[in-house]
């Protein structure tokens, strides 16, 4: 295809090991600009000008990511062994090389700024034509709308978004929301009451995988059930709630497989806690610390269910990642979570851990009804077709 339009996605300089979630988004949007047509330049903000990144394509720099160390777990409760006090350094990807060369944004057909935090990072006070919101957690936290159930000290992060939302709201030409829900908190809080759909849209960055392996014996009798959880060891991710929860759902009968995904944003010692809670419930454990993307679509195809309990969710991708391998997904009913979750009964308050523990039994005994496999897929697809389309 030749590509005479062009972009730009004006990244953090480090985009390739930090924020997974948006990465991916990041990683979405350039799919979708190539598909378009578009050739796609990176750039990153330093004092006031944008560099431009290396000459790599979309398949180099996945390539880039993908380049770890073998996906065998880093722990596991049957090995009987205490978990660490501490792990080495995560292996970086090859080194991200950017050039002391600026461009500017106007010579760009289409520029979209990833994170909003940029701004505090040297990026120029420019028109560009979209500004993609993650989600609210550091606005809502840091003026007392949303309670995570711990103080957390996120002002400062909460600063920084502020100051790249504003920047949207004063430069972009649109603003794209990662779920209905985000935007209506954006418009909420920054008082655009009438923008929404015009200036303001929601865009999920999700497509589902056709080659994707598909789950189809969910609740098959005779076997142990193995569950997922992804990127629970954070407060806002509620793994307090996830705890109790299974610990009530072993009360049922015999505990399950539990395959753990992500780092950890809260101290090993609170990690060791909950991992010991899962064991002695009867409950076999693994820790995948630092998955990688074909590791976690394995775990996938191999889950019964994914539990997600967030407290608050932008878009929450693993419902999303899990649906397209047929998986049902018992999650929260809070934020975003039940707009894309197609199993509305699996939707319960994130405290209720009595009635997440009910939900969890019914999908894993196969008494609950519950939509998975195909028609699952097939449901997810239908619905992100019915949704609203980048605008490119």
């Amino acid at each position: 295809m030749t590509m005479s339009k062009t972009a730009i996605l004006i990244v953090d300089r480090d985009f390739l090991t930090e924020h997974v979630g948006v990465r991916r988004v990041t990683f979405h949007y350039w799919r979708q600009l190539q598909r378009a047509g578009y050739s796609v330049t990176l750039g990153t903000p330093e004092d006031g000008r944008i560099l431009r990144g290396p000459a790599l394509s979309l398949d180099q720099t996945l390539a880039m990511v993908g380049d770890r160390r073998d996906d065998a777990p880093d722990w596991t409760s049957a090995s009987g062994l205490p978990l660490p006090d501490r792990f080495a350094a995560p292996r970086a990807p090859r080194v991200f090389r950017w050039t002391r060369n600026a461009v500017r944004i106007e010579d760009f057909e289409i520029s979209v700024l990833t994170d909003p935090w940029l701004c505090r990072q040297g990026m120029p006070d420019v028109a560009f034509t979209i500004g993609i919101v993650h989600d609210m957690v550091p606005n809502l936290v840091a003026c007392g709308a949303l309670n995570l159930g711990a103080v957390m000290d996120i002002y400062a992060f909460a600063h920084d978004h502020d100051l790249g939302y504003r920047a949207y709201i004063r430069n972009a030409t649109r603003i794209l929301c990662v779920s209905q829900s985000s935007a209506r908190d954006f418009v909420a809080f920054y008082r655009l009451e009438g923008a929404e759909g015009d200036k303001v849209r929601s865009v999920i960055p999700f497509i589902p995988d056709p080659g994707a392996r598909v789950k189809v014996d969910i609740g098959r009798a005779g076997e142990r059930k193995r569950l997922l959880l992804v990127n629970v060891l954070d407060i806002r991710k509620n793994f307090s709630g996830a705890r109790a929860s299974l610990e009530r759902a072993a009360q049922t009968g015999e505990g399950f497989d539990i395959d753990v995904v992500g780092r950890e944003r809260v101290p090993l010692k609170q990690v060791a806690r909950f991992f010991d809670a899962l064991a002695a419930s009867g409950h076999r454990v693994r820790w995948f610390r630092q998955a990688s993307d074909d590791c976690l679509a394995r775990l996938y195809a191999e889950a019964d269910a994914l539990v997600f309990p967030s407290f608050y969710e932008g878009l929450g991708l693993p419902i999303l990642e899990a649906q397209n391998h047929g998986v049902p997904v018992i999650s929260s009913n809070v934020s975003s979570c039940p707009e894309i979750n197609l199993n509305p009964d699996l939707c319960v308050g994130p405290s209720d851990h009595a009635a997440m523990a009910d939900r969890i039994s019914g999908v894993l005994n196969g008494s609950r009804s519950t939509l998975s496999g195909p028609a699952l897929k097939a449901a997810l697809i239908d619905s992100l077709a019915s949704r609203d389309q980048l605008p490119f």
